[in-house]
């Protein structure tokens, strides 16, 4: 195992671990036996990343001055964090769906996209403009991140025409992500304005080549699946 996968796999670990309690208490050998309910769990944590990304990307600049803070800060955290367990608990339950890869990265789009955006227009409020670099990372990241779904989208349907398991996001993928999330949280919580833009800046840039590597490797996989 790689450096890059070693680093990759250690949130990895810590998710598994995470969903373990849920994962004992609804496994069962014969997944045929699950419930609807059941049979969605991972499903239903993926689409509250995907509203309370929007809500929390919204409230941490509405409260950004107000005592509930603290408290958006905290879900912001909580959102982040579910990205890794729901996929956790699919791979637990054995409940990995084609819906579930789908939702999974637009899930973090969405949360890392909001995040982008009420920053800036925090920066914007702070500052009085918004800084040429941090809008300049800013839509370079959502063009490598638009690459990465389209090549992820890609892979998702031809696996799906071969009915195979479609691949998830790769170790370059995690790392990227990773790195954003830290740039959102650093720039939502430093108070210096001027440091927190240039740190959000600076990290934002440095997930950009993990981006570009995660896209090779879903182009790389597509180009293998073409074969078969």
């Amino acid at each position: 195992m790689s450096i890059i996968e070693e680093i990759a796999a250690a949130p990895r670990t810590f998710f598994r671990e995470t969903a373990k309690p849920l994962v004992r208490r609804y496994k069962r050998e014969d997944i045929s036996q699950y419930t609807r309910y059941e049979r969605n769990i991972a499903n239903a944590i993926t689409g509250f990343r995907i509203v309370f990304g929007l809500v929390v990307s919204i409230a941490l600049y509405v409260a950004y001055d107000s005592s509930w803070r603290g408290f958006w800060f905290f879900m912001t955290g909580i959102v982040m964090m579910s990205d890794g367990v729901d996929g956790a608990i699919a791979r637990g339950l054995g409940t990995v769906s084609t819906l579930g890869k789908a939702l999974d990265p637009i899930a973090d789009k969405l949360l890392l996209l909001g995040l982008s955006v009420s920053l800036s227009f925090n920066f914007t409020q702070e500052f009085g403009y918004l800084p040429n670099w941090f809008f300049v990372s800013m839509m370079g990241t959502l063009f490598f991140e638009l690459s990465v779904l389209i090549s992820g989208a890609q892979v998702g349907k031809r696996a799906q025409e071969l009915s195979i398991d479609p691949i998830g996001s790769n170790a370059y993928g995690k790392i990227k992500f990773g790195i954003q999330c830290l740039a959102m949280i650093l720039g939502w919580s430093i108070p210096n304005r001027a440091v927190a833009c240039a740190i959000a800046t600076g990290l934002l840039f440095l997930a950009m080549p993990f981006s570009l590597l995660s896209n090779r490797g879903y182009r790389r996989e597509l180009r293998r699946l073409q074969k078969i």
